[in-house]
């Protein structure tokens, strides 16, 4: 079927006299009706735009519908207004792995191009063919825009493609995603507020009461508002108690236990829930290994708790001889959380490094962002620092 049959969808409404396979991916810029429109027209009364309030923007979209053979849902279209600094897009649907195939803004220039899915590391990481890097996550997914530093992001109607895949072949799978849309319109201050909810899951026998006073947890705390404050950023820590279902998670391609963990934040109030736990481990050929955290996305889901990526899981557990990271990793897997990749990934064999997409950056291990982060390794740059000030989840402050 050629691309311009493509199916299109606003607001969760599907024309289903439309068809779409597995070879319509094409550039062409679709409205909720499928007719050819271009950059600057007027946007059609029958497309949705994001409601501005408070600074930010946010539209629920609706249901789309993703097709087993090819893994895509139909076109998606949304306007979004003038000024925006930051958008964010999250993908929701139980049990797939989820993405965006292809992904246009306002001025209709490609964010993600449908060729990364076949590139060396589709469908969990869009290194080439993505103006800004996407991870995918199982069950839900964010991806991320971020303005240059003093300008906005194209008004006018935006347009996008999910991907759906099975997480444990990576094969396309059907599903029915939920898709919103959260966008920053507040000026960026210099200066900005988190709020966070360190999770006490009981591991080591660590409650909110006990935590309170606990030595290693307080200077984690303190360490973890220090690195912070350098990128403008008040952390404000709430101690909550909650009912993990397990203190030993295991991380996998489908991330069940994860995201149960996660799931048991959803009564907490607004803020990222960091959970503490005794363990995180994956299982390799070669045996368990330890995990210091994980974030449930990169960014991970904006402006919600309990969901299946909403959080951020840490272990207390320590290695033979390791220097305690507590607040380092809190830290480390927080600014995933909010946008933020390794400047540098470990190296495979015979390969480049893999270095995050900043200018500002480099390999060196002082960086928070390392992908192998030490005690003192503390550092952001002034465009992480940007970046993380763009998240939905930092309320601006003079």
């Amino acid at each position: 079927m050629a691309a311009s049959a493509a199916w299109a969808l606003a607001c969760g409404a599907a024309d289903p006299a439309a068809g779409h396979g597995a070879d319509s991916f094409g550039g062409d810029s679709l409205d909720a009706t499928g007719a050819d429109t271009a950059p600057g027209d007027a946007v059609p009364a029958d497309i949705a735009a994001l409601k501005i309030a408070d600074g930010a923007g946010h539209l629920l979209i609706g249901a789309a519908p993703i097709e087993a053979q090819s893994g895509l849902s139909p076109w998606v279209s949304f306007a979004v207004p003038p000024g925006a600094r930051a958008l964010t897009v999250t993908t929701e649907a139980a049990g797939v792995g989820l993405a965006l195939a292809q992904w246009q803004d306002g001025a209709g220039s490609l964010l993600i191009v449908p060729a990364w899915l076949a590139g060396p590391f589709a469908p969990w990481l869009c290194t080439s063919g993505c103006v800004q890097r996407q991870a995918a996550r199982p069950s839900a997914q964010t991806s991320q825009v971020v303005a240059a530093a003093g300008s906005a992001l194209p008004a006018g109607v935006w347009r996008l493609r999910a991907y759906g895949f099975e997480p444990s072949t990576a094969k396309p799978a059907a599903a029915l995603a939920q898709l919103r849309v959260n966008a920053v319109y507040a000026a960026d201050s210099g200066h900005g507020r988190l709020r966070v909810n360190l999770c006490l899951t009981g591991a080591l026998g660590i409650d909110a009461k006990i935590a309170a006073l606990h030595p290693r947890i307080q200077t984690a705390i303190k360490q973890l508002r220090d690195i912070y404050a350098t990128a403008g950023i008040d952390v404000e820590v709430a101690l909550r108690d909650v009912q993990a279902p397990q203190l030993l998670v295991e991380h996998d391609a489908g991330d069940a236990e994860l995201s149960e963990l996660f799931g048991s934040g959803r009564d907490l109030p607004m803020g990222i829930n960091v959970f503490l736990v005794e363990q995180l481990y994956r299982t390799t050929p070669a045996g368990t290994q330890a995990i210091a955290g994980l974030a449930g996305g990169i960014p991970g889901p904006p402006l919600q708790v309990g969901g299946a990526q909403s959080g951020v899981a840490v272990s207390l557990a320590l290695g033979p001889a390791e220097d305690d990271r507590l607040g380092v990793v809190i830290a480390h897997e927080l600014a995933h959380f909010l946008g933020l990749f390794h400047t540098v990934e470990a190296a495979a064999p015979g390969a480049a490094p893999l270095e995050d997409q900043l200018d500002d950056t480099d390999t060196g291990d002082q960086w928070l962002m390392h992908w192998s982060p030490q005690a003192d390794s503390t550092a952001f740059s002034a465009e992480q620092a940007r970046r993380l000030r763009t998240s939905p989840w930092i309320e601006m402050t003079l």
